[in-house]
């Protein structure tokens, strides 16, 4: 038993290969991010988030993508970065409530293939995580981050009052968050 919960907990060598050769990448993005972080988050922390980040790029590489490897780590690592110093409340998204409603047609002329495929693959999470709400969690969410709506206004939908909306709103968001870091998207 206990030799069966260590060969699962051991990655094929494909994916240490994998994460050997990432290292260099992820000592690149973590300086890259740390001249824009605060002075009072270490480079150590940044590197940490960055190497989980790999290693699940690692894990989760498919090749019949026709991704390259270095473009899919890359993006899997500045995520994890990125998600690491918000989780320690370093960064923030600043309130802007389209980064749950992106919507993976609107490309952008900077915008890689690479990153068309991480957009529209958590695109495709969070549709299925709001699906699996409540109605009227998937109403509240729906309406406020897909359909722009005001708080106001879909509590008057929902028949209920602006506070009892703002309850709703934070419960939808709680699990959203909770799903979707589950999911290792978020």
């Amino acid at each position: 038993m206990i030799s069966d919960a260590r060969e699962k907990a051991t990655d094929c060598p494909e994916v240490l290969r994998r994460v050997h050769d990432g290292m260099r990448l992820v000592d690149s993005v973590a300086r890259s991010v740390r001249t824009r972080a605060p002075a009072n988050i270490r480079h150590d922390d940044i590197v940490s988030f960055g190497r989980e980040g790999l290693l699940d790029a690692a894990r989760r590489y498919d090749t019949s993508r026709g991704v390259s490897f270095q473009a899919w780590a890359a993006l899997r690592v500045r995520g994890a970065i990125i998600d690491g110093l918000r989780a320690h409340g370093v960064l923030t998204r600043g309130g802007n409530s389209r980064v749950v409603a992106h919507d993976p047609s609107d490309v952008s002329p900077s915008e890689t293939p690479e990153d068309r495929v991480a957009n529209a693959e958590i695109h495709q999470a969070v549709r299925a995580s709001v699906a699996r709400l409540s109605s009227r969690e998937r109403r509240m969410v729906e309406r406020m981050y897909f359909d722009d709506e005001s708080m106001p206004r879909v509590s008057a939908e929902l028949g209920v009052s602006v506070s009892w909306a703002s309850r709703i709103h934070a419960r939808a968001v709680a699990k959203l968050g909770c799903e979707l870091r589950r999911r290792r998207v978020a």
